[in-house]
């Protein structure tokens, strides 16, 4: 399935989305590959918990943004069925930031119908998001027990950013990639954990945060990204070799300068590398 999202806001959109597309296909959907150019899973919220699928064997995610557990509970309601699971750039996302008063909703989620620019305050966030890839490794190897093929990375498939309309404005979003999801190299991406931007409506990865425009008291309420990659690249790896597949994984050797560019510390005082 194929859609062009040329107007419109991409939130009402996705709200309507699994109403419209994926439960009149309850039945009889087998294989569900789900990619957007832009991210969605927060803002876009998208909520697939009204759609299950009793025969779906084959289930890949491109560019998804998990940020509640209910979102990983909907994937593992399909344990009786799944044999086939791919996360195509997909990221755990543990800070949402924010300078709109009445922006989230009761459920932590952006509302969509305020305007930031008659309602700014001061520099906020929201409860961090807890859970790791590590996690939920582990519980993929624990509770999918028809599971065969599992691939978590980045596809080549992916393309140069291009800038396209949505809802009135332009945003720079990748090309999406085309039947490329079983070509992923498993690897621990620097992507895979990410924090929302509320003011430039943009996630961004660890190695992309751009406070120039915050004060310092402000910089200092911005959270260091998780630091558990040994942890998911060993928890990714066990998963795979239950699987019966090779558990090596392509290195990503970039890495982020945090105590230059942002003084963060360990609980033990040791500068974040």
């Amino acid at each position: 399935m194929l859609i062009n999202l040329q107007d419109g806001h991409p939130q009402d959109f996705w709200t309507d989305f699994p109403k419209l597309f994926l439960e009149p296909m309850q039945n009889n959907l087998k294989r569900l590959l789900l990619y957007s150019s832009l991210r969605i899973g927060f803002s876009p919220k998208v909520d697939f918990r009204s759609a299950h699928f009793p025969h779906l064997k084959s289930l890949t995610l491109g560019f998804f943004a998990f940020c509640r557990d209910w979102q990983f509970d909907w994937i593992l309601s399909h344990a009786d069925t799944l044999v086939e699971i791919n996360l195509d750039s997909c990221s755990i996302l543990f800070q949402v930031y924010y300078t709109t008063v009445n922006w989230l909703d009761e459920d932590g989620f952006p509302r969509g119908d305020v305007d930031p620019g008659e309602h700014v305050a001061e520099f906020n966030r929201s409860p961090p998001y807890q859970t790791r890839w590590y996690e939920v490794f582990q519980r993929f190897a624990d509770e999918l027990g028809l599971l065969r093929e599992f691939r978590f990375g980045i596809s080549d498939g992916w393309r140069s950013d291009e800038s396209v309309r949505v809802g009135g404005g332009w945003q720079s979003v990748p090309r999406m990639p085309w039947e490329a999801e079983r070509a992923i190299e498993n690897q621990i991406f620097n992507g895979a954990y990410i924090a929302y931007m509320g003011w430039d409506d943009i996630y961004e990865s660890c190695s992309e945060f751009d406070l120039e425009d915050l004060d310092d008291e402000e910089r200092a309420r911005v959270d260091p990204p998780p630091q558990c990659r040994d942890e998911d690249e060993a928890a990714l790896r066990k998963l795979l070799e239950k699987l019966g597949k090779d558990g090596s994984l392509k290195k990503d050797d970039s890495k982020v300068d945090y105590s230059e560019r942002f003084g963060w510390k360990t609980t033990n005082g040791d500068v974040v590398d």
